[in-house]
C-alpha cells in the first residue's frame, strides 16, 4: 500500500464526518510519507529523513505510533532513560512511555537502575550495552499459575538470537517444572562468565553462567528453580538480558 492508497483509506473509513481534515495540521510536505514510518523507524531514516523526523513534531507523533506496535530496541530505551537530553526522538519517547510503552520503560528502567548500583553510568553504560544482549518477552502463563504460586506451569520456550554479539539466549520452563535459561555463544567466548537477569514486576531473577566450551561452540545453563512461583513473581512481561561482565 503506497501512501495515497492509505490516506484514500482513511478518508474512506472517515467519510461520514466533515469535521475530519485532509491531512493533519502539523504535517509538513518535508514529513515521509506514512508508509515509510515502520522501516524507517525500525530499520533506520536516510540521514536527510532523519534530520527532518526528530525535529519534526508530527514525525515524532507518527514515531510513537510505529513504536506501539512495536517497541524500540531495549537498548535505545536504556540510553534514552540514563541521559533524557542526550535522546535524539525524546518527544516521540515521552509520547510512547506516556502510553502503551510504560511497562517495557518500567522493565528497562530497572536495568538502568541495576547498572548505576554497579558504577555503569553515562558512557560505561553505553559500552556496557555493546556487550549485553537482551529482548523483551511475554510469558504465557497461565492465569491459575499466577493466581496460586504452586500451581503447575505449562511448558514454553522462549528463544532469541543475536548475530552481531554471535549469542543466542533460551528461557524455558521444562516438563520437569523449573525455570532454566540456556546460552549459546561463538567459540570465542568459552571460558567468558556472563550475568543473565530476567526483570519483571516483582524482584529480578538473577544467575552467573560460566560458558563452557562444546564441539559446537560455548555454552552454558542455570536452573532458577520451581517455574510456577518464579512466574508468579514476574508477572506476564519480561526483560531477559545477559551481559559479559568480564570485559
Amino acid at each position: 500500500m503506497n501512501d495515497a492508497q492509505f490516506a484514500s483509506m482513511v478518508r474512506t473509513a472517515y467519510a461520514d464526518n466533515p469535521s475530519v481534515p485532509e491531512k493533519h495540521p502539523l504535517r509538513t510536505v518535508a514529513c515521509p510519507p506514512l508508509t515509510r514510518f515502520p522501516a524507517g523507524v525500525t530499520e533506520g531514516w536516510t540521514a536527510e529523513e532523519q534530520s527532518h523526523t526528530q525535529a519534526c513534531a508530527y514525525c515524532q507523533k507518527v514515531t510513537a505510533m510505529v513504536w506501539k506496535e512495536q517497541p524500540p530496541p531495549w537498548g535505545t530505551m536504556a540510553s534514552y532513560i540514563a541521559d533524557p537530553e542526550l535522546c535524539p526522538e525524546l518527544r516521540a519517547f515521552q509520547i510512547y512511555v506516556g502510553s502503551k510503552g510504560r511497562r517495557y520503560y518500567g522493565l528497562v528502567r530497572q536495568f538502568v537502575e541495576a547498572s548505576s548500583t554497579r558504577g555503569l553510568l553515562g558512557e560505561a553504560l553505553k559500552a556496557a550495552l555493546e556487550h549485553t544482549a537482551g529482548f523483551f518477552t511475554p510469558l504465557p502463563v497461565p492465569e491459575t499459575a499466577l493466581a496460586t504460586a504452586t500451581e503447575d506451569a505449562s511448558s514454553f520456550e522462549l528463544a532469541k538470537t543475536f548475530p552481531d554479539l554471535g549469542v543466542s539466549i533460551t528461557l524455558t520452563n521444562a516438563p520437569t517444572g523449573n525455570l532454566t535459561v540456556s546460552l549459546s555463544a561463538d567459540r570465542r567466548y568459552g571460558g567468558r562468565n556472563v550475568q543473565v537477569t530476567v526483570f519483571g514486576s516483582g524482584e529480578p531473577l538473577q544467575a552467573g553462567i560460566r560458558l563452557n566450551m562444546g564441539d559446537s561452540g560455548a555454552h552454558g545453563r542455570h536452573v532458577f528453580g520451581p517455574a510456577a512461583p518464579l512466574l508468579n513473581r514476574l508477572g506476564l512481561d519480561c526483560l531477559v538480558t545477559a551481559s559479559f561482565v568480564d570485559d
